[in-house]
Parts: C-alpha cells; structure tokens; sequence
C-alpha cells in the first residue's frame, strides 16, 4: 500500500480511495499517506466523513489531517478548517495530543 503514494495511474488512485476505509487500520493509514502524497482529491470525502466520526481512533484521525494538509488542495483545506473547529467534547479524537500537535504545527509527514 505505502508503494502507492508515488504512483499516478488511474488504477493505483483508485486503489488508494477503495484502501482508505479498509478495517484494517495499517492499511488504511497508510492508504491515507499514500492519498496525500498522490494528492488525491477522491478521498477528501472519505477523509471528511472518517473525521465526523466520534468513534474514529486518534491515530486514524491524525494520518486524515496529514493527508489534507499534504494535498494542500482548496477542498482538503476546507475540509481541514471545518475539522479544526469541531468541539473536542464532540469528537474525542480532535482533542486528542497527536491531533493537536498535528494541527498545531502543521506538519505534514
């Protein structure tokens, strides 16, 4: 899957959007690194919905925030800028360290 993110065929985005929500969440971080790096806007939606979930892991939440912001699109800014301000008390994951630091810092990788 980590061999995706420098790939721009058609079938190798796909593949990384259809990863993306895989139960295993390996693969699905590192479908979301890959997402990042091919600057896949087909994921944005799926990165958003992950993200509106109260029960998405911290860890999960965290690799969706570095892929927006490695996208650096005017889409997975929105969808970043709507994240960040989303109460804590609602999304535990957004008050989680490694999502504020994340956030924070804006480190991308």
């Amino acid at each position: 899957v980590a061999l995706l993110g420098s790939m721009t065929h058609p079938q190798a985005i796909e593949t990384t959007s259809l990863l993306v929500n895989d139960d295993n969440p390996d693969v699905a971080i590192r479908a979301l690194r890959s997402a990042g790096m091919q600057k896949n806007n087909n994921v944005v939606d799926k990165i958003e919905l992950m993200l509106k979930r109260p029960n998405s892991s911290p860890l999960l939440a965290a690799e969706g925030v570095k892929a927006l912001l490695t996208m650096d699109t005017a889409k997975s800014r929105s969808v970043l800028e709507g994240y960040e301000n989303q109460n804590p008390q609602a999304l535990p994951h957004r008050g989680s360290h490694i999502v504020q630091d994340i956030i924070r810092t804006r480190r991308k990788v």
